[in-house]
């Protein structure tokens, strides 16, 4: 039996072979040449949009590097520069705390390193801020010569005597803290920049670092305990 069946099976497979095979008709092979293509331009069009993000993202990484180390760069050569020029017309001069002659005195030649540290960190802050709108850049930017703007009409207020008007200049600076986020490394390095020639960079930082901490209070507590009382009022 098993050899018969082992036969007949042979035979049917023969036959089989033997048969013509059916061909796709021509409207199945138009239609699954026309997928195959479809798939393939899609495909390379997903490859086109993953590298255009990936190369986006390493030429936002370098945007990034340069905006840091341009503000760093900046911030050494006006040091480089009020250095120099104290030191060429007689010597790199020293500050006290607060005015004080009993309180230690401060060279400037501080504002080297900070300088430098304070446009790295302006830097970094307006890449992190990038991310949230896309003109971060122009708008920390207009922040920083606003507040060298304020720097140095403090400091030509300090120079000449009018220390009431230098009192009004430093209350404005404190007051804007409360509607502007002046907290940020931006203002700072700005407002520091400004007061860099006549105070050095040490004391214009303590000084700037007031407004930061108030405006910081206020924008990153106050205002939002505030806001979050009132929606627990309105609901």
């Amino acid at each position: 039996m098993s050899i018969g069946g082992g036969t007949r099976f042979s035979r049917r497979l023969r036959m089989r072979a033997m048969m013509p095979r059916r061909r796709k008709s021509p409207c199945r092979a138009a239609r699954s040449r026309a997928g195959a293509g479809l798939y393939h331009r899609v495909n390379m069009h997903i490859v086109r949009i993953q590298r255009g993000i990936l190369r986006g993202s390493a030429m936002q990484v370098n945007n990034d590097r340069r905006l840091t180390l341009a503000l760093a760069a900046l911030g050494a050569a006006a040091a480089l520069a009020f250095v120099a020029w104290e030191y060429l017309h007689g010597s790199v001069k020293s500050h006290h705390l607060l005015n004080h002659a009993d309180l230690p005195a401060i060279s400037n030649w501080w504002g080297v390193l900070m300088l430098p540290l304070l446009g790295a960190t302006a830097g970094w802050s307006i890449t992190r801020q990038r991310p949230r709108t896309s003109s971060a850049v122009s708008r920390a930017l207009i922040a920083a010569v606003g507040a060298l703007v304020v720097g140095v009409a403090l400091s030509v207020a300090f120079t000449t005597g009018h220390e009431y008007a230098a009192s009004i200049i430093f209350l404005g600076l404190v007051l804007s803290g409360l509607v502007l986020p002046v907290y940020r490394a931006e203002y700072l390095f700005g407002f520091v920049l400004g007061m860099a020639f006549t105070f050095g960079a040490v004391l214009p930082t303590l000084v700037g670092l007031v407004a930061a901490l108030l405006s910081a209070a206020t924008h990153l507590l106050t205002y939002p305990l505030i806001l979050k009382a009132y929606r627990r009022v309105r609901a």
